[in-house]
């Protein structure tokens, strides 16, 4: 048992990891974002009693302490239609498979240990992107905590090659909030996940018989449980990363050590993803308003779920310009109708309506305005 114990304390700052279903890794790898976690330090204590997550005091990471960042790996396999995330923090690696049916732990390895679960231990927690859907298809909603989803669980692996680890508990899952992360000098709208697992573990030189209620009374009880935190406007993989780790004496629950560490990209990192997002999403926008004409009039019908600046350009089909303007949109969870400001008196005939976001060159709508 000590021997176990030297080899949770010696990894006590496994701290992070992460993982999402394919189609918020495809988003990531397509567009060629590859976050690097540079920055660190002690946990957020008790991020699950708050919607506000300062993490403005966390320092840069010297060349040193990057080695332990997490690094992210995807495999996939099409004629299995598999994808296989690998999360590698602090020297050790957690894997998990995503297929038809959803994301599934699957083992935990280091230099010196691997264990695998007996169990299906599914987890629902990861693809953020849906859990900001309502923010995303303009219903205007807050995305709301989700009930943990609790398996019970068992372990297998082995130690050096030689000894073996059995562990038996409880692992859970759920997305707790919505809120808020604070950077040195930004706050940026984050949904935040949370997975645990609460077990019992031994290592022996044989294998231990299942159930182990027998022993349990001789063993201490360890919790490990990881916050991860997406970004509200770019969901893909986590901006921050955290774990718990914990443990107590089960006979008479004293507590026995605590170790919390945090992760994250670059706060210019997170700020740029904001951006970035913002300006995609405003482009969507944009190519989805309707224009008509009605007595000297164009109005457009948006539905606007953030606000930022259209422009719009008004030509004939020779491309004489008859109007340039850019409008400031305000935010509305609802469609609405905005008639074109200081319109020209147009002849009657054919126009261009070219309409797209004033921080781009690019045209993100045109339409056919006909002037009887």
């Amino acid at each position: 048992m000590k021997y176990f114990r030297r080899y949770i304390q010696a990894s006590a700052s496994v701290a992070v990891f992460a993982i999402m279903l394919t189609a918020a890794i495809s988003s990531v790898t397509a567009e060629g974002r590859d976050y690097v976690y540079t920055h660190g330090g002690a946990g957020i204590a008790e991020p699950y009693k708050t919607t506000t997550w300062d993490i403005s005091g966390i320092g840069e990471l010297d060349r040193i302490q990057r080695r332990k960042a997490p690094q992210y790996r995807v495999y996939q396999d099409p004629s299995q239609k598999v994808v296989s995330l690998s999360e590698i923090v602090d020297e050790r690696c957690l894997r998990y498979h995503t297929d038809s049916i959803g994301t599934r732990w699957i083992s935990e390895e280091t230099s010196l240990v691997g264990i695998a679960p007996d169990s299906l231990c599914y987890t629902n927690v990861f693809d953020a992107s849906n859990l900001i859907s309502g923010l995303q298809n303009g219903s205007g909603s807050t995305p709301q905590p989700g009930n943990p989803t609790e398996i019970t669980y068992t372990a297998h692996g082995r130690y050096c090659n030689n000894a073996f680890i059995t562990e038996q508990g409880v692992y859970s899952c759920a997305a707790h909030a919505y809120g808020h992360i604070i950077l040195e000098s930004d706050t940026i709208d984050a949904i935040m996940t949370v997975e645990s697992r609460r077990y019992i573990a031994d290592l022996s030189l044989r294998p231990i018989a299942l159930p182990m209620d027998a022993i349990r009374d001789s063993l201490e009880e360890y919790t490990v449980t990881r916050y991860r935190w997406y970004s509200a406007a770019h969901p893909g993989l986590p901006i921050a990363v955290q774990t718990d780790i914990s443990s107590r004496y089960v006979p008479d629950n004293t507590n026995i050590a605590a170790i919390s560490a945090l992760y994250s990209i670059a706060p210019e990192s997170i700020r740029e993803l904001r951006i970035s997002a913002n300006k995609d999403n405003a482009e969507k926008i944009a190519a989805n308003i309707e224009a008509r004409y009605n007595a000297g009039d164009i109005i457009l019908s948006i539905n606007p779920r953030m606000a930022f600046d259209l422009k719009i350009g008004i030509s004939n089909l020779i491309g004489i310009p008859y109007y340039n303007n850019v409008l400031h949109i305000a935010t509305s969870a609802e469609t609405r109708e905005i008639t074109i400001p200081k319109l020209p008196i147009l002849p009657s005939g054919r126009y261009i309506l070219g309409l797209g976001i004033a921080s781009s060159s690019e045209i993100s709508n045109k339409q056919y305005i006909i002037v009887p």
